[in-house]
C-alpha cells in the first residue's frame, strides 16, 4: 500500500500519519466529441484507514 509513497512530516493528535503518492493520468478523446488542445490540472483526496 505505501509502496512509492512518501510520508508529509504530519500526523494527527490520534497517532494517524499522512502519505503523499502522486499518479499519472491518461487523457483519452471520448468518442463523437471535438478535441481542443489546452492542460488539466486535478487534484484528488483520497482517505484510507488501516487498522
Amino acid at each position: 500500500m505505501l509502496e512509492g509513497a512518501t510520508t508529509d512530516g504530519s500526523s494527527s493528535p490520534s497517532g494517524l500519519q499522512n502519505y503523499i503518492h502522486e499518479f499519472t493520468a491518461t487523457l483519452l478523446r471520448i468518442p463523437g466529441l471535438a478535441v481542443t488542445s489546452g492542460k488539466v490540472r486535478a487534484t484528488a483526496y483520497v482517505k484510507v484507514r488501516v487498522q
